[in-house]
């Protein structure tokens, strides 16, 4: 949902042909439509007659959007564009480069808190290779939204009806998301700390906490499958790691049709 600014002005000198307070409406029925929608955007900062008051309404936009991707550019004038040939590119390029740097960092707030919110959630994850960093015994894939995701190497239950078939007994600690607890069902079991190391993710650990793991394999007595690049895997986001790497425990191997079907998305 490319932004470009978050002022109605810099819009409509722009000839965007929406107002800021249209584009928030947007952004509102759209989350409302799809809870956990994941979000990317375009911005460009130091627009022609860009004031310091219509940056700060861009910034604001970014605090309050939240992004999970976002292209940040700094200005640069195209011939034969209305802009060239109705303004001046007069915002100079120290102002520009100062206002890049507070759009990034106030993107890169928007996404860990975003992100912080994923622990605990269970996702649907195509596997694509392993980390570069720390990969010997960990796989690494995408949601749908694009987050990477890092696991350990391990057999797992071959589908998620093996795994509700052979753990009815199974119970998910707090702060696990309504997802996982209606697939597990209710019992008592212990926890499985995590197996996959932040080496593995080139980041040090920072912001969210482990969320406790319920799957202990000793637990589970249906048949097992090993997963490798290409399958596509349910999981369980256990930790944040740097900005935007998901640690998580893979809980089975799925298919997107099976995945929605025991979970609807």
């Amino acid at each position: 949902m490319p932004a470009q600014s978050g002022s109605s002005s810099v819009l409509a000198r722009m000839k965007r042909g929406y107002t800021r307070e249209a584009y928030d409406a947007l952004v509102l029925r759209t989350r409302q439509a799809v809870p956990n929608v994941a979000l990317s955007t375009d911005i460009i900062t130091g627009f022609c007659g860009e004031t310091e008051e219509e940056h700060q309404a861009t910034l604001e936009l970014l605090r309050t959007i939240r992004y999970d991707n976002a292209f940040l550019f700094s200005y640069s004038e195209r011939a034969k564009t209305h802009a060239s040939r109705h303004y001046s590119d007069d915002v100079p390029p120290e102002v520009k480069s100062r206002r890049l740097a507070e759009l990034f960092t106030a993107y890169r707030q928007g996404q860990t808190e975003l992100n912080r919110l994923e622990v605990g959630r269970l996702h649907l994850v195509l596997l694509d290779g392993r980390p570069r960093r720390g990969g010997e015994h960990a796989l690494q894939g995408r949601t749908c939204s694009m987050k990477r995701v890092i696991i350990p190497e391990q057999p797992v239950p071959c589908s998620l009806s093996s795994l509700q078939q052979h753990c009815l007994g199974l119970q998910t600690a707090a702060g696990v998301s309504a997802q996982t607890q209606l697939l597990l069902g209710n019992s008592n079991t212990s926890a499985m700390p995590i197996a996959a190391t932040a080496a593995a993710a080139e980041a040090e650990p920072e912001e969210a906490e482990a969320v406790p793991v319920v799957l202990g394999q000793h637990l589970y007595q249906g048949p097992n499958s090993s997963v490798s690049t290409g399958d596509y895997v349910a999981v369980l986001v256990q930790q944040v790691v740097g900005t935007s790497t998901l640690l998580s425990v893979p809980l089975a191997k799925t298919s997107t049709q099976e995945f929605i079907a025991f979970l609807g998305s």
